[in-house]
């Protein structure tokens, strides 16, 4: 039992090491990484304008 929860946490662990890059991919590459993603149309229009400002 103990080793499945050690493989559990351990592959946790690396998917949210790939949503942060993921993530950090949306910054990096733009308006179509958000729109990949699914962060909406205004959300990539924003990041392809270099407005950091969120929305009202």
């Amino acid at each position: 039992m103990a080793t499945q929860g050690r493989f559990l946490l351990i592959t946790a662990g690396w998917c949210t090491v790939l949503v942060a890059l993921l993530h950090l991919g949306c910054i990096v590459f733009g308006g179509d990484w958000y729109r990949a993603l699914g962060a909406g149309e205004q959300m990539a229009q924003m990041a392809e304008r270099g407005n950091s400002i969120r929305p009202l």
